[in-house]
């Protein structure tokens, strides 16, 4: 049974145990205190070149040796896109984090954990949402059991306000994608 978080750089990504074997993130969570120490197992750039974080991502990336995935093959490892929308039939893609979780499901991982996907408040976070959503059902759809942190696209992300106090007395077990309609 293979096992692989997925985090960004929202807030809830101070929830992750970082217990997996894989640990994938887009490139600038290197430039994010508190992240830029882990482990990672891979990291993924699919966005604007002009963006200082971004640079400073991949420099560090370079630095430690980590692969970087892109669609760019000058990056690093390129993503292998065209085998993914034929596994998955499907290009529904947008951001970072649809990539990720359309390639963990190529790859067969049994259970996917995410953290730090919050995806607000930001309009360009919110954009993603959908696709994000798309790939979860996905994965659930193909038997993968998916786990998120409390505030990974499970309640509306308002600045300034606590998450709802349901939210914080969930269990493990009922964490899964699979509820995220409470």
């Amino acid at each position: 049974m293979n096992k692989i978080t997925i985090i960004g750089r929202g807030p809830s990504w101070k929830e992750c145990p970082f217990e997996t074997d894989d640990l994938w993130a887009p490139v600038t969570c290197l430039t994010v205190d508190g992240l830029k120490d882990k482990n990672f197992t891979k990291l993924f750039f699919f966005d604007d070149w002009s963006r200082e974080d971004i640079k400073k991502g991949l420099a560090i990336a370079k630095e430690r040796g980590i692969t970087v995935v892109s669609l760019l093959s000058d990056i690093g490892e390129r993503y292998p896109l065209r085998e993914v929308i034929r596994d998955c039939r499907s290009s529904y893609f947008l951001n970072t984090v649809s990539y990720m979780l359309a390639l963990a499901i190529h790859l067969k991982y049994s259970k996917i954990y995410l953290y730090g996907i919050d995806q607000g408040p930001l309009w360009e976070l919110w954009q993603g949402k959908a696709h994000i959503n798309f790939w979860i059902g996905f994965a659930l759809g193909r038997g993968i059991e998916v786990i998120m942190g409390r505030n990974s696209l499970r309640w509306a992300y308002n600045v300034g306000e606590r998450p709802p106090v349901e939210a914080m007395e969930i269990p493990e077990e009922l964490r899964l994608a699979n509820r995220i309609c409470v």
